[in-house]
């Protein structure tokens, strides 16, 4: 019941600024291999108020793999993503996959939706909730 408050206070106190950090969990799937589940962790915001971090495992049954990049703000509520397969790579030096991708955060809703494509993999879609870090003051 908490969670569910915790989630939805967003709609009820009002939506924060764009130019806020925060953490943002998602979760989705490779389009053209749907055997995969891919679940995220980004921040915005870090730097200069635009650039920020994310990784995403996708995992299977057989397979795991990962992705680390960044983020960079273009507009409000629209950022470029830029990643890197990183920690489960065995030879970083060969086979290197890299994403590249867009992220839009809908405004006055604290959702976003990640959109990447990657020649080796093909097209990914990840969904995901804006967590801000400064909450927004309570005007009465």
């Amino acid at each position: 019941m908490r969670l569910c408050i915790f989630f939805f206070s967003h709609f009820v106190y009002g939506y924060n600024n764009e130019d806020e950090i925060s953490i943002d969990p998602s979760i989705g799937i490779i389009i053209n291999d749907l055997s995969y589940t891919r679940i995220g962790i980004s921040t915005k915001n870090l730097i200069l108020n635009k650039v920020g971090l994310y990784y995403t495992l996708e995992k299977n049954d057989l397979n795991n793999r990962d992705l680390l990049g960044i983020n960079v703000r273009v507009i409000n509520n629209l950022y470029f993503n830029f990643g890197y397969h990183f920690f489960t790579n065995d030879n970083i030096f060969e086979g290197n996959r890299k994403e590249i991708g867009i992220t839009y955060s809908f405004k006055n809703i604290p959702f976003l939706i990640h959109y990447g494509y990657s020649s080796s993999i093909g097209s990914t879609i990840n969904v995901g909730y804006r967590i801000f870090i400064k909450q927004k003051a309570l005007s009465w």
